[in-house]
């Protein structure tokens, strides 16, 4: 989506129209790991959304997983519920058949469980894909 710009006539100077006016908003409670792309935030089926995440780093630059707390990273809403779908988006993770091609590479599959505190790991060059219920915060 892009962003959409407007324009209006004004007096005030840049530093006092800073001051008055509110000139930059953050859906984001709080700032995602510096190796963790927001990839995806839309509507989905019903009342849900379709939220993709990815660390971006390769092994070699961050070895490290990157850590995730779902449950307060938005400001209007908080996540009251999330299950792990294929990249996709057509099936649950927990559903799918995956085929064993006989290789002992780590697959970037693999899914560690989305904790109580709705808490997620993503290793280096990971994507996940959730699909999230909503509810108001206060």
């Amino acid at each position: 989506m892009a962003p959409v710009l407007s324009f209006s006539n004004s007096s005030l100077g840049y530093i006092k129209w800073f001051e008055q006016f509110t000139v930059q908003w953050s859906g984001l409670q709080q700032a995602l790991p510096s190796n963790v792309h927001l990839l995806t935030l839309e509507a989905w089926r019903g009342s849900s959304i379709l939220l993709r995440l990815e660390n971006f780093y390769e092994k070699e630059e961050n070895p490290k997983p990157a850590v995730v707390q779902l449950k307060n990273v938005f400001k209007p809403f908080a996540i009251a519920s999330a299950v792990e779908l294929t990249l996709g988006a057509n099936q649950k993770l927990a559903d799918s058949k995956r085929l064993n091609w006989g290789n002992n590479q780590e697959s970037l599959v693999s899914s560690g469980p989305i904790h109580d505190d709705m808490t997620i790991t993503l290793k280096p060059m990971q994507i996940k894909t959730f699909q999230v219920t909503l509810s108001a915060t206060a």
